[in-house]
C-alpha cells in the first residue's frame, strides 16, 4: 500500500526537477538574449574630432642611402562620427612633406571610401634613394600631383577594390644626369592626366 504514494512522490519530484531545469535554461537563454541585445544597442556619436600640430616621421635604413622624411604641421578634422555607421563621415586635413604643401579631403562609410590628395612643389630628390635602387641616372625636378583613392569593401561574389585615379601629374624641370652631373635628358615640363590604376 506504500508503493503507490512513494512512486507518486518520486514522479512529482521528477516533474519539479524538470520544471526547474526548464526554467533555468529559459532564464539562461533570456540572459544571453538580453546580453546580445545590449551589445547590439551600443551607440557612439561624435560631432567633431580634430588634430593639430601632428608630426609623422618616415625612417628607412633598408636602402643604400638611408631615408629620413617628416610630415609636419599635420592637421586633421572629421565630422559626424557614429557607431554603427549610419551616415557618410566627411574629413579633411593638411600637412607639409618636407617644405611641400600636402592636403587631402575625403568621405567614408562602412562600405565605401573616397580620398582626394593634392601635393604641390615636391622635390624629386626626396625619392632619389629609392630610385637609385633600380634606376641609374640621377633624377632632379619638382612634382605636383592630384590623385584620388576609391575603396570599396568586398561584397557577395566580389572582392574588395582599390582604384587609384591620377587626375593630374606634373613633372616640372625634369633633369636626368649621370654621376658626373652630365646632363642626359632635360624636359621643361611633363604632364600626365586622367590615368587610372586598379589595385
Amino acid at each position: 500500500t506504500l508503493a503507490t504514494p512513494t512512486r507518486t512522490a518520486q514522479d512529482a519530484s521528477s516533474r519539479v526537477a524538470a520544471s526547474a531545469s526548464a526554467s533555468s535554461a529559459a532564464a539562461q537563454n533570456g540572459v544571453k538574449t538580453a546580453t546580445a541585445a545590449s551589445i547590439n544597442s551600443w551607440q557612439l556619436a561624435v560631432d567633431d574630432i580634430g588634430l593639430e600640430g601632428g608630426e609623422i616621421r618616415w625612417l628607412d635604413d633598408a636602402v643604400t642611402t638611408p631615408v629620413r622624411l617628416s610630415l609636419t604641421g599635420f592637421e586633421f578634422q572629421a565630422q559626424a562620427l557614429a557607431w554603427p555607421f549610419t551616415q557618410t563621415i566627411p574629413s579633411h586635413g593638411k600637412a607639409l612633406l618636407g617644405q611641400s604643401p600636402l592636403s587631402f579631403k575625403g568621405q567614408a562609410t562602412q562600405q565605401l571610401a573616397k580620398l582626394v590628395i593634392r601635393l604641390t612643389d615636391l622635390p624629386l630628390d626626396l625619392a632619389a634613394p629609392y630610385l637609385a635602387e633600380s634606376f641609374t641616372p640621377q633624377v632632379d625636378g619638382r612634382v605636383m600631383a592630384e590623385m584620388a583613392l576609391d575603396w570599396q569593401a568586398d561584397t557577395a561574389g566580389a572582392p574588395a577594390q582599390l582604384l587609384v585615379k591620377m587626375h593630374s601629374l606634373v613633372l616640372d624641370k625634369l633633369l636626368l644626369s649621370d654621376h658626373s652631373k652630365t646632363r642626359l635628358v632635360s624636359i621643361k615640363q611633363l604632364r600626365i592626366e586622367a590615368a587610372e590604376l586598379d589595385l
